[in-house]
């Protein structure tokens, strides 16, 4: 092993040429730390705030909750879907509301669950807005 660690191009720099480095560029050594230190501390309080949200919305809310969008879609103001009726939808989202599923002579068993709603930006104008404010708002609207 020695013989084919010598035989290598590069060989291994002596300990005391690092030490005396750190010795002569203590400043340029210390910012790096702290430099690695601050990156490591953000990307953990970056990760911990985004598992956070993650069981947030995964404790939220209700699993038969769906929205449709278009495809291609990541958004609900990018979605445009055309004028559909509830049984072109998958099976599984035609779910009906489990408590009156189990009653068949109840009419409003067979009724789906679904809704088609319209989302849209509008322009708001702001009343008495000061000079040199904002004098509109943009707010979505969902009819």
């Amino acid at each position: 092993m020695p013989i084919l660690l010598y035989c290598l191009p590069i060989r291994k720099v002596p300990l005391v040429y690092n030490l005396r480095n750190l010795q002569n560029r203590w400043k340029t050594t210390l910012v790096t730390a702290l430099a690695f230190t601050m990156v490591t501390g953000l990307l953990t309080f970056m990760l911990s705030f985004v598992k956070g949200m993650d069981r947030l919305t995964d404790s939220s809310g209700h699993p038969g909750n769906v929205m449709v969008l278009s495809d291609g879609a990541t958004d609900e103001a990018f979605s445009n879907l055309p004028a559909f009726s509830a049984q072109l939808l998958p099976a599984d989202l035609q779910k009906r509301d489990r408590h009156r599923a189990d009653d068949p002579d109840d009419p409003e068993s067979k009724k789906y669950l679904v809704s088609q709603e319209v989302y849209v930006v509008v322009m708001y104008m702001i009343p008495n807005a000061a000079p040199g404010a904002r004098a509109r708002r943009f707010v979505q609207l969902r009819v």
